[in-house]
């Protein structure tokens, strides 16, 4: 491929040129004949080292490289030796797997990476999500405590008056057992009364003595039936 710089010109003088360093560093071009073609450089200001091009910045680092090449010094390439160069090599060619490895070895801190992230957004989800069920389950229990509360106080009031109303009527009890044994006390005065004024025969005492005993067993029927009446009234009245 040839650009328009290559084509060949038809009139054209074959300038030559020499660079020369000044002694104040600075490089001039002279012009030449035209006779022929004679490009060439003066390198007789080289001194052999790269700190004529390298600046100073990286001379440093250079150094450093050379160190790590077998102490090879990479500024001054007319003082190597072939030994130097054929150890460099071998450093070098050292290096190839270290390069295979660490790519390797950065795939794997790659994937470590990604997986802690990933751990880490797990064990993130789970806390938050182990957060959120211990507040609503510590809403729930405090929910059924207080409805617990709520009920043992009620059934503190519903005792108490249970055992308000047992009082008044086992007083109502009492007081009814004391009227019917003075009504019985009076039944058995009248009895005894009676059969000692009839001063009948064995029969009329035998008659009395069973009068007396029926109505002793009735008035204990009809206490233990009253009795039974208040114990049970209020369960007999609500199941019907």
């Amino acid at each position: 491929m040839k650009f328009k710089s290559d084509k060949p010109r038809s009139i054209c003088s074959t300038r030559t040129a020499t660079i020369t360093k000044s002694s104040a560093g600075k490089a001039t071009t002279k012009k030449g004949s035209s006779s022929g073609s004679s490009f060439s450089i003066n390198t007789g200001s080289f001194t052999g080292t790269l700190a004529d091009i390298v600046p100073g910045e990286m001379q440093t680092w250079f150094g450093e490289i050379g160190q790590h090449l077998g102490g090879i010094d990479l500024n001054q390439p007319l003082s190597w030796s072939k030994e130097q160069v054929i150890e460099a090599n071998k450093i070098a060619a050292g290096l190839d797997k270290k390069v295979l490895e660490m790519a390797e070895v950065k795939n794997a801190v790659l994937k470590y990476l990604a997986y802690s992230m990933k751990e880490a957004e797990f064990k993130a989800d789970i806390a938050v999500a182990m957060c959120k069920a211990k507040g609503f389950i510590d809403q729930q229990q405090a929910k059924a405590y207080l409805a617990y509360a709520k009920y043992l106080r009620g059934a503190a009031k519903l005792e108490k008056k249970v055992k308000a109303t047992q009082e008044i009527i086992n007083a109502s009890n009492e007081a009814l057992e004391g009227v019917f044994d003075d009504r019985k006390s009076k039944i058995m005065a009248a009895v005894n009364h009676q059969a000692k004024l009839a001063q009948g025969t064995t029969a009329d005492v035998e008659n009395l003595r069973t009068q007396r005993r029926q109505v002793l067993a009735d008035h204990r029927r009809s206490m233990a039936e009253y009795k039974n009446e208040l114990a049970t009234g209020h369960l007999q009245a609500a199941a019907s």
